[in-house]
């Protein structure tokens, strides 16, 4: 009766008791409290992760274990190395996913259970971006192995937007860029390998990875890698090397490319050269708030998302892109962030709640507001984490069925509390914000502080007082 939907977990129960080979054991289990709350809170919460363990009941043993990345991440590889060492690269897939799928359950029991599930809301995406990361670097000798890739080839995987953030949704795409060269160890060895030889190759493994981890098998996909972030985007080269990238960046690349490469982050792979692309991009990142109508050009692209996904009827159910909704904090704090960032170091964070915090710190944003956005930022993923979570389906909208929203409401103890519905605190809460970001986001100094030179924005107080006076 405490979980979130009670009926659903007991049909669950009854189908997993039935499918299990130890029921004995599962029944001993249930006696034990804290193992029978996380998995009825699991199985009323989600009838995906619930369908996942009624296929796999030996995987209920994994309710037992707090998530631990590192643990986790060691585990997927080994096992997807026992895998190929014995030939076999279904058998590698399959311990790459199984291993994915269980993570996943002891990340949703975890968040599920928690005492704060507002406050526990960043821990939960720290966590699915780690998995996000243990999954792509376990997935890669698997792509290697498909693509006949030697380990002359250096390759990294870029994560971008949430995952480079490490504030990932529990389905969401992965945003990833890819970056190819020579391994250090065979640049001593022998003739230097062409770039169409680097870049074709790459491309063969990165095509191979993508299938890895969504292709079509026996068990579920994990998500979609997305590579619409790469220079160009659709039409660019999905694989380049490090010169390459910092070429476009320098020459070609648009206002908004800036505004991504915020959250980029090396990940998987060869993690020297995803270093050395990080610094590489770094420098263009802090100077874009320089180039010509960049603050205009900001707000028109988050205008333009906004309205390009303005629903065709009905209510506005936009958790994520709607007015008041997740875009608009985190395109407040992008933009703060390269406007003020390229003079203040402290503001050069890329997930959104610490580079809040350190706006707060540098009075960019008031107390209050910081706060409050905090706050509101929280709640809004906590509903989009909740609306994913029964299906596990790529969705940033708010539910329309009363019964889905009454079990995302029983499974958050209402913890929004503002109004006397789910629908109304999430009204609510969209006021507040889009009060919030047409205050903050469109203030007239923001295109002034970004044509400042870099000795204008480091003024001293006096000098300041006197070019302000003037």
């Amino acid at each position: 009766s405490d979980s979130p939907d009670p009926d659903q977990a007991t049909l669950a129960l009854v189908r997993l008791c039935e499918a299990s080979p130890k029921p004995q054991q599962l029944a001993q289990d249930l006696k034990r409290s804290s193992h029978r709350r996380r998995l009825l809170a699991l199985l009323g919460a989600s009838s995906a992760l619930g369908d996942f363990l009624i296929a796999n009941p030996d995987s209920v043993a994994c309710l037992d274990q707090e998530f631990d990345a590192e643990k986790v991440a060691a585990t997927m590889t080994s096992r997807v190395k026992r895998a190929l060492d014995a030939g076999s690269i279904p058998d590698a897939v399959h311990a790459l996913r199984l291993g994915y799928y269980q993570a996943l359950c002891a990340i949703a029991a975890g968040d599920l259970t928690h005492p704060q599930p507002l406050q526990y809301m960043p821990q939960v995406g720290l966590q699915l971006s780690q998995l996000a990361d243990a999954a792509v670097a376990a997935a890669l000798p698997i792509a290697y192995r498909k693509a006949g890739a030697s380990d002359q080839l250096a390759f990294c995987v870029i994560a971008m937007g949430k995952t480079g953030a490490r504030e990932l949704n529990y389905i969401s795409d992965v945003d990833v860029v890819y970056v190819v060269g020579q391994a250090q160890h065979s640049q001593t060895v022998g003739e230097p390998l062409s770039e169409e030889f680097l870049v074709d190759v790459g491309t063969r493994l990165a095509t191979e990875l993508a299938h890895v981890v969504s292709a079509t098998a026996p068990e579920p996909p994990l998500w979609p890698l997305d590579t619409a972030l790469r220079p160009e985007g659709k039409d660019g080269a999905l694989v380049r090397t490090l010169e390459s990238h910092v070429t476009y960046y320098e020459r070609w690349a648009a206002s908004w490319e800036f505004q991504a490469l915020l959250k980029a982050r090396a990940c998987a792979g060869d993690l020297e050269l995803g270093a050395r692309y990080e610094q590489g991009v770094a420098p263009y990142v802090w100077e874009a708030s320089r180039r010509e109508n960049f603050v205009e050009d900001a707000r028109a692209m988050r205008r333009r998302v906004e309205k390009e996904s303005v629903p065709r009827g009905g209510v506005d159910r936009r958790i994520k892109l709607g007015p008041g909704g997740l875009r608009d904090v985190e395109f407040t704090v992008q933009l703060l962030q390269l406007v003020h960032g390229r003079s203040d170091q402290s503001l050069r964070l890329r997930a959104t709640l610490e580079a809040l915090d350190a706006l707060s710190a540098g009075g960019y944003v008031s107390r209050t507001d910081a706060a409050a956005l905090s706050s509101c930022y929280k709640a809004l993923r906590l509903l989009e984490h909740r609306s994913q979570l029964f299906r596990l389906r790529r969705t940033h909208n708010l539910p329309s069925k009363e019964e889905n929203l009454r079990r995302i409401e029983r499974g958050i103890s209402g913890c929004l509390g503002r109004g006397d519905s789910l629908w109304e605190d999430f009204k609510d809460l969209r006021r507040r914000v889009r009060a919030l970001h047409q205050e903050i986001y469109y203030r007239p100094l923001l295109a002034f502080a970004a044509a400042l030179s870099a000795d204008e924005m480091a003024l001293s107080p006096q000098a300041a007082r006197e070019r302000l006076a003037a």
